[in-house]
């Protein structure tokens, strides 16, 4: 059997004296407790609190332990489950050929994306004596390569990089009856800028990029743009006028005398975009050689349309001024769509008049096959006096365009007329057919 610790007989004694003198009868005799006995049951309680204090300690740190350790676990369940699906992955790549592609940037907290194009095009050419065939990079919109970079500092306020340079072999702006291939590939820069945006403030663009008046002759929502646009000389603006009175080629190229004043284009600049305020944005720009411009776009979708709209100012080094501006509305349930632009820019020099022209194109953006829209388009434009007073430029174009849209590919083909009316001169028409693809990653 075993005995009762002291401390507890101690214990319970005391409580059965105390017990016994409260329900003793009235005039029993009192039990009294010496002084010393209370000061060992009061020793003896503080040690056991003490004691359970403790432990509630030990048990709660062995918690802790216990909730690290299968949070470790789960940890490394997750990075060996991400191992294995890399490894799947890989595995699938390296049987299909093509690479896990992987992109990552020198900051941590700064996100690299790469993206960009190659945009080959076939041109059948006549020019009224003879018919020529030429391999070219569709300048409508360039093959390039680009390099974005983003930082998301706060929810409102964010800093970027945007890097791009275009490669074409045979631009088909500059190729010609006389000079049909540039030879070595033309390796331009495009984009070299840092960015900084704020949700509540705008943005600020600093380096060489789209200035302010950039583009806003070009707003078009056809969805024909890759072959046909407002500046149609891109797409075989090097090609020389055949003047039937010298039986001969003229030094008078077709983008000579076409142009779409669209700005000032890309260069180093500061450039400011204003938030945008129901659906319109303001943006001004200070560029190199102390020219300047500002623009105003606009965009919406009501009514069962959408619309986009741009006008510009702008002061080039070789002009006093230059306004210009366009706007397209596309029907959202049809797919009938009409974009118009016009521009003037007043010449410095002396005695010259000004420069004009206009662009009209109507178009059906349909949804005949499942794989991507289908864009048919027709425009004409003309241009007065862009190269020589007294010059009329005019030109006409039908085109047709297939999007692959889970490939980020486009088939286009359509042919275009070209035709100068200038002083002393009895140019021929010229006839330009052509088919291509742009292929986007």
């Amino acid at each position: 059997m075993k005995t009762m610790p002291k401390w507890r007989l101690i214990t319970c004694g005391a409580a059965f004296m105390i017990v016994l003198s409260s329900v003793a009868p009235a005039g029993a005799e009192l039990v009294t407790v010496e002084s010393s006995l209370l000061e060992q049951l009061r020793d003896i309680i503080q040690k056991q609190s003490e004691e359970l204090t403790k432990q509630g300690e030990e048990l709660k740190r062995l918690r802790n332990r216990v909730d690290q350790l299968d949070q470790r676990t789960n940890e490394a369940e997750t990075t060996a489950q991400e191992a294995a699906d890399t490894a799947k992955k890989a595995a699938v790549a390296a049987q299909s050929g093509e690479p896990e592609p992987t992109v990552t940037s020198g900051q941590d907290r700064v996100r690299l994306s790469i993206s960009g194009q190659v945009n080959r095009m076939v041109n059948v050419a006549n020019d009224g004596d003879k018919t020529k065939v030429y391999h070219v990079d569709n300048d409508n919109s360039s093959t390039r390569i680009r390099f974005v970079g983003a930082g998301q500092v706060t929810e409102d306020f964010s800093i970027g990089t945007n890097f791009e340079v275009e490669m074409q072999s045979n631009d088909s702006s500059n190729v010609n009856q006389i000079d049909e291939s540039e030879g070595s590939v033309d390796f331009t820069d495009r984009v070299l800028e840092a960015v900084l945006k704020s949700k509540s403030l705008g943005m600020v663009r600093i380096g060489q990029g789209p200035t302010a008046s950039d583009s806003t002759s070009e707003v078009d929502l056809s969805g024909a743009s890759v072959i046909a646009y407002s500046s149609i000389s891109d797409l075989a603006g090097g090609l020389l006028f055949y003047d039937d009175d010298a039986d001969d080629l003229t030094d008078v190229q077709v983008k000579d005398v076409f142009s779409n004043f669209d700005g000032l284009g890309r260069q180093d600049r500061v450039r400011y975009d204003t938030p945008s305020f129901y659906g319109f944005t303001a943006s001004t720009s200070a560029i190199e050689n102390q020219q300047f411009d500002a623009a105003l776009r606009w965009g919406a979708e009501t009514s069962g349309f959408r619309t986009a709209a741009a006008v510009a100012y702008s002061e080039p080094e070789d002009s006093d001024y230059r306004i210009n501006g366009s706007a397209s509305a596309i029907h959202l349930d049809t797919g009938l769509n009409l974009t118009f632009a016009t521009g003037l820019d007043d010449p410095e020099e002396g005695g010259r008049d000004d420069a004009t022209f206009w662009y009209i194109k109507g178009g059906w953006l349909a949804d005949i096959f499942d794989f991507g829209k289908t864009a048919f388009v027709a425009d004409y434009t003309e241009s007065y006096d862009v190269s020589a007073d007294g010059d009329e430029a005019k030109s006409f174009g039908v085109f047709a365009v297939q999007n692959l849209s889970d490939f980020g590919t486009e088939f286009y083909g359509g042919f275009r007329l070209y035709d100068l009316d200038r002083d002393g001169l009895d140019t021929e028409e010229i006839l330009v057919g052509n088919a291509g693809l742009r292929v986007k990653f």
